[in-house]
């Protein structure tokens, strides 16, 4: 989670000292929105380490831009190498937009929020977005803002150009939830 804190210290930051004005926080999320974002960043965390492809964060500062700063905060980011060293140290943010932005569905990450979000996304260069809900254990895919394509079950998610290779069934991001009965 991310709360507004000022620039100062953060190199890739213009607004020196003063608050940002767009960090986008928000609540904790649901149980299961908690238990889901560690299982989604172990699966394509599997795939990409040993292949030493790119690098993961977890509910990290995402810097979108500088008019005004700004900063969202994905339940997980992802950088391929070609965009950002996996050697990459900073105390601050990157200044280079991930390739994966993974954003969980809760009660205060609802779906109005999260179009402004995967709409803030894809305007500062974000190639790929997934939404994760884990109540419908459901996942929407989006390359553009308006446009998403809706898996669930046994349906391969992809990593396509952005994690080349990776592909997992949806229903694997949803092992450490109990099963819902009627």
């Amino acid at each position: 989670m991310c709360c507004p804190a000022s620039c100062a210290g953060y190199p890739n930051c213009s607004n020196e000292g003063k608050l940002v004005e767009s960090i986008i926080g928000g609540k904790p999320l649901s149980w299961w929105g908690c238990r889901v974002t560690p299982q989604v960043a172990h699966v394509v965390m599997k795939f990409i380490l040993p292949r030493r492809c790119g690098s993961m964060t977890m509910g990290s500062g995402v810097y979108l831009g500088t008019t005004p700063d700004t900063l969202r905060c994905p339940g997980l980011s992802y950088w391929s190498a070609d965009r950002l060293s996996i050697d990459f140290d900073s105390v601050g943010y990157p200044s280079v937009v991930p390739n994966l932005c993974v954003d969980i569905q809760s009660t205060d990450n609802t779906p109005p929020r999260l179009r402004t979000k995967v709409k803030d996304y894809c305007a500062a260069g974000v190639s790929l977005v997934w939404i994760v809900d884990p109540e419908s254990r459901n996942v929407i895919v989006h390359r553009e803002p308006n446009r998403g394509q809706i898996l669930w079950g046994d349906s391969i998610l992809s990593g396509e150009d952005v994690i080349p290779g990776f592909e997992c069934k949806v229903s694997e991001f949803f092992r450490t939830l109990p099963t819902v009965t009627e």
